[in-house]
């Protein structure tokens, strides 16, 4: 790969943070109904459930595409990585300790999204 298509990758990748970031925010959040606050403690079952059965479709779309927007973290923290290898010269330690948990990190937000998919599938 040649330098200029390096740069325009990095930059790229770069950029999904800041897309990450807020399409999670709009869709996990906002259409997710996640934001500004879950339902009040004080609700009973029949309130929750007639809440959530109003916005389903709503709710639905949002984890879908949040579950997709997700991907973008992947890319982005892998050019953190990356730059982080490029600050370390006599130890890469901590680009090796980032790595893996960037990795667990992109597996819990995805498995979160699929598990309010599948509790919102089965009410």
């Amino acid at each position: 790969m040649n330098e200029r298509s390096s740069l325009n990758l990095e930059v790229i990748s770069a950029w999904c943070g800041p897309a990450f970031l807020v399409g999670l925010v709009i869709f996990f959040g906002i259409f997710g109904f996640n934001l500004p606050a879950p339902p009040s403690p004080a609700l009973g079952a029949d309130e929750i459930a007639a809440r959530i059965n109003g916005d389903l479709g709503d709710m639905r779309l949002g984890w879908c595409v949040a579950l997709v927007i997700m991907g973008l973290y992947m890319p982005w923290t892998a050019q953190i990585s990356t730059q982080m290898a490029r600050l370390e010269h006599h130890s890469r330690t901590m680009t090796y300790l980032f790595s893996p948990t960037v990795c667990w990190t992109g597996l819990i937000l995805n498995l979160s999204g699929v598990f309010c998919h599948a509790l919102q599938m089965n009410s």
